[in-house]
């Protein structure tokens, strides 16, 4: 996946810069809940899916997640949940995939000069220890659940996130 992330952050910090993201947002979305839909009411499926799908998850997840700043992880989980069978693997490729997507845009926007927009430094410093709290609670869950069950989750939790970026492009 790392190097369709690295293109895909390129291009989605060029569309951010250059386009309108109502209709992409919205199709985002819709793609994203109808999947967790999926996956919350449809037998899990059996296999993997192929190892070049993760081209295509890097380079349209980055692409996004540059563009909206929303998009990538749902498209990742899509991915990495039909990929990796075991559940600590899972979750820990997750969060590498996360720390790097969000390195790459951090320094890309740095360079773009979009991080110097009055009040969003204090912001990120306000919101940063939710993530460590985020982390800390996935962990307590991930210790309690199946794999079988945590799918389910994984599903509910793309099924609101894509509501969310349907929500976002209506509001835009």
């Amino acid at each position: 996946m790392t190097p369709a992330l690295l293109v895909g952050v390129l291009l989605g910090t060029a569309a951010l810069l250059r386009s309108s993201p109502q209709l992409l947002l919205s199709a985002l979305g819709l793609l994203v809940a109808v999947y967790g839909c999926y996956s919350v009411f449809a037998n899990p499926p059996s296999g993997t899916v192929p190892r070049w799908t993760g081209l295509v998850a890097g380079l349209v997840g980055s692409t996004m997640a540059s563009s909206f700043g929303a998009g990538g992880g749902p498209l990742y989980m899509m991915y990495l949940s039909r990929r990796i069978t075991d559940k600590t693997r899972l979750r820990s490729t997750i969060s590498a995939v996360f720390a790097v997507t969000i390195t790459l845009r951090v320094v890309l926007f740095a360079f773009a000069a979009l991080f110097f927009q009055e009040g969003l430094l204090p912001l990120a410093l306000l919101l940063a220890p939710f993530i460590f709290l985020g982390l800390f609670l996935g962990h307590r869950l991930h210790l309690r659940l199946t794999r079988e069950t945590m799918l389910k989750c994984i599903g509910m939790l793309l099924t609101l996130a894509g509501l969310s970026l349907i929500g976002k492009a209506l509001a835009l």
